[in-house]
């Protein structure tokens, strides 16, 4: 087969090949953006949760708001079981497949996954663009479900008393609205699925060995290798600890804003519109995150998130009834959440890279959801004891101690020598670009020294012997007869 030269040419001008598959990687991001919106939707339960508890407690009165509290950390630690399986379908599957999967947390990470594919070189805002319309799906989806629910925008006029924590309550003729909402919640994303799964699409070549151009990957061990070291890495290790203790404050506050707010003076109105406002903050951090860590430190910038979690949680209380003071916390409690959920899958993809970072990713997840659901006991057990001001306070340390172990997490992309046997000075790294009969592909060219090098070596040890040989008198005797010399040594080298 005839060689392409061009494909050794690194010259500038050859470097700028046009890309047939732009117009498939622009649609894919489409369908990655409406995967996205459909992931979002499933973040409304601070909105719409006082609705769902007065529709169940039309059935049962004693129920309260605090007793469901634990749906959401229970939603969340399912969402990232299931994005355990759907990643490593990933692995396995064409995303088409995993999109008209069993549930959403089987595509919670696959947008993110397939964006890195088409635009390997721009993770960080690709996943930026990606988070920022799950922020948008959020926004466009709690204002639907009140429009729904509560069109003529009614005010809670059921007043119940748990310890010194205050309830509001709809009547049934709100609260009846909460099914009708959820069955055309449930058309809505029956249709964008399918109008998702016509455009996803991967790029037919292995762009995840073309963007590692850093890191010394060993392409002869297996994926499965890989995850175990990842898994069991530093990095790893402190990151889940330290999410694990991060997410406490934005977690708790975006869940009971509504009944907080209630509890010192606000009505439904005014709550809904700064959690609205707030969300457009979530957007704006999620688009903004990854554009800030092109050019700060991860740590730096996580560091900032964490300070400014401890410094809210510690005084919401004293400003929660003024107004304008509530809607700035809210709306930077919504940036903190944004910026964490941008900030790991980029910390991910640079410490592990995309292939195995996607899929040690959606084991970081389960942190998240473990943490929020072990919390939700603490909620429903000891929020009468403790009160909102109480809970915050825990959240607030539970965030220095985040910031402890920020202080110890790794921030270099992980060596995997020790358990795929290969040192990076072996390698010669770097993506190029070749275009070979009027296709466009990447290559990711792993020039092996050290096969090389030990071919070398061997030849120069069978010379060696030959040399001590031939200065052998005795051995050149023996010899004589046949008149030959040994050249095996020099066989196919």
């Amino acid at each position: 087969m005839k060689t392409d030269e061009s494909f050794f040419n690194t010259d500038d001008d050859d470097l700028e090949i046009k890309d047939p598959f732009k117009t498939r990687k622009i649609l894919s991001l489409i369908a990655c953006i409406i995967c996205q919106i459909l992931v979002g939707s499933i973040s409304i339960w601070g909105n719409i949760q006082v609705y769902v508890c007065s529709f169940l407690r039309l059935s049962q009165l004693d129920l309260e708001v605090d007793d469901v509290f634990i749906i959401s950390p229970t939603q969340t630690f399912m969402i990232s079981i299931g994005n355990i399986i759907g990643t490593k379908m990933l692995q396995r599957f064409h995303p088409r497949t995993i999109v008209g999967g069993l549930g959403m947390g089987m595509i919670f990470f696959l947008p993110t996954y397939v964006g890195w594919k088409c635009f390997p070189m721009n993770k960080a805002v690709v996943t930026s663009v990606i988070m920022c319309f799950g922020g948008i799906g959020t926004i466009s989806s709690a204002l639907i479900a009140l429009m729904i629910i509560n069109p003529d925008d009614r005010f809670p006029d059921i007043i119940s008393l748990k310890d010194d924590i205050k309830y509001n309550y709809y009547h049934e003729d709100v609260a009846d609205n909460v099914p009708i909402m959820l069955r055309y919640f449930a058309l809505a994303e029956f249709i964008l699925m399918i109008l998702a799964s016509f455009f996803i699409w991967m790029p037919p070549y292995l762009l995840d060995k073309a963007d590692e151009i850093s890191m010394p990957w060993n392409v002869e061990q297996s994926n499965n290798e890989k995850l175990k070291a990842a898994l069991k890495s530093k990095s790893f290790i402190l990151s889940y600890s330290m999410m694990f203790t991060a997410v406490l404050y934005f977690q708790y506050i975006t869940i009971i804003f509504k009944p907080f707010g209630e509890s010192v003076g606000h009505d439904d109105q005014f709550l809904t519109f700064v959690s609205s406002i707030g969300m457009i903050f979530n957007c704006v951090s999620r688009l903004t995150g990854g554009i800030i860590l092109e050019r700060m430190n991860f740590k730096k910038f996580f560091g900032l998130i964490l300070v400014s979690s401890v410094i809210l949680s510690f005084t919401y209380v004293l400003v929660a009834r003024f107004h304008h003071s509530f809607a700035l916390y809210l709306a930077i409690t919504y940036f903190i959440q944004g910026s964490v959920q941008v900030s790991m899958p980029i910390y991910y993809a640079r410490i592990f890279g995309p292939e195995i970072g996607s899929q040690a990713y959606s084991y970081f997840l389960t942190s998240n959801s473990i943490s929020t659901l072990l919390f939700s006991f603490v909620v429903s057990n000891f929020s009468g004891a403790l009160g909102y001001s109480g809970l915050l306070q825990f959240t607030g340390t539970s965030a220095i101690v985040s910031f402890i172990l920020l202080v110890f997490l790794p921030n270099d992309p992980i060596e995997y020598k020790k358990d795929c046997l290969l040192d990076q000075s072996s390698l010669e790294l770097g993506p190029v670009l070749m275009e070979s009969y009027g296709d466009f592909a990447h290559a990711s060219i792993l020039i092996r020294k050290e096969t090389l090098l030990k071919r070398m070596s061997t030849i120069r040890k069978q010379l060696t012997k030959i040399s001590r040989e031939f200065s052998n008198d005795n051995y050149i005797q023996m010899h004589k007869k046949t008149k030959s010399i040994k050249r095996e040594a020099f066989g196919d080298y």
